[in-house]
């Protein structure tokens, strides 16, 4: 489906960004506020991902091959990680965002996997996985074996999760049929296997 990329500020005012009309999904900013990762589909069914930059009103193409979706930028800016899935497997990848080189394999996931944030130290990628015992928050380090590992296991289900600027804090929604809250938890810690701490829910109704 084709849609329009705007900016919207505080005031809920809106700016249109790109145009023509193209199938824009899964729009993340860049840190610096100057670009926008997106993924865009079209090709032969399959997405690829792009760098919308601000300033110039340009898009760059960033994957030629295979279905990539939900890019996530790193804390520093250099590297937009996505999810790839080519000739039915499914890995998480990043690429340098100056064309310095090909996307790089980070780990094989599951088709189900999604990526979501950086801690801001970029240690750590938290992600949405489904598996048998539902739709959880899985972590992958960024460094060493790079194995995911899952973050926590409720009765219901867990996506989005977003890190808090300063690390402490891992936010996200959960919840059941049709009545999906946010909550925020102590953050986990790469290479830390200890169970989660207490949550807060700070929405409502």
């Amino acid at each position: 489906t084709a849609r329009n990329l705007v900016g919207v500020d505080r005031d809920g005012k809106e700016q249109p960004l790109a145009a023509p009309p193209r199938e824009y999904a899964l729009a993340r900013l860049s840190p610096d506020g100057q670009r926008v990762a997106v993924s865009i589909g079209a090709r032969q069914g399959q997405s690829d991902i792009w760098l919308y930059d601000l300033p110039r009103g340009a898009l760059t193409r960033l994957t030629f091959q295979g279905d990539n979706d939900f890019p996530v930028w790193t804390p520093d800016g250099k590297r937009v990680a996505f999810r790839s899935t080519d000739a039915g497997k499914t890995t998480f990848s990043w690429v340098p965002v100056d064309g310095s080189g090909p996307p790089e394999p980070l780990a094989t996931v599951d088709a189900s996997a999604a990526p979501y944030t950086w801690s801001p130290e970029g240690k750590l990628l938290a992600f949405r996985q489904s598996d048998a015992k539902g739709r959880d928050i899985w972590l992958m380090p960024a460094e060493g074996q790079r194995t995911p590992r899952r973050w926590m296991e409720t009765q219901f289900d867990k996506q989005t999760p977003q890190f808090s600027p300063d690390g402490r804090w891992l936010a996200y929604v959960s919840g059941g049929g049709a009545n999906f809250q946010v909550f925020v938890q102590a953050a986990p810690s790469a290479g830390a296997a200890s169970a989660p701490g207490a949550r807060w829910q700070v929405s409502v109704d």
